[in-house]
């Protein structure tokens, strides 16, 4: 897996760095870096996943259960981050604070 995510981004990124920048390289379509980056990417979590259920296959119930709590908490995680990242992570936390300043306003007013 970690080979295979690092020619990932090694295509990926190193394609929109040939196609952007002072001198970009002609002809290179715009779409071809993210396609290279997501194939890319998509092999690399196959790979992993075919991997994974080969190991299991002679492990115990309980170490079978341990992998696959650990592989939930990343989805979880990661889902997580891009939450936060692309924003709505952001507009639940401004309504979380919102909601606390009007609270102590409201807490304000009854005084």
């Amino acid at each position: 897996m970690p080979r295979g995510r690092g020619l990932a981004h090694l295509l990926g990124h190193g394609a929109a760095a040939v196609a952007q920048g002072d001198s970009p390289l002609p002809g290179l379509p715009g779409w071809l870096p993210i396609a290279l980056l997501g194939i890319g990417l998509a092999t690399g979590i196959t790979q992993a996943t075919v991997a994974a259920l080969r190991a299991q296959r002679g492990a115990a119930e309980p170490d079978v259960l341990s992998g696959r709590l650990l592989g939930a908490s990343w989805i979880a995680a990661f889902t997580a981050l891009f939450l936060a990242i692309a924003g709505g992570g952001a507009y639940a936390l401004a309504a979380v604070l919102e909601h606390r300043r009007l609270g102590r306003h409201a807490e304000g007013l009854r005084r």
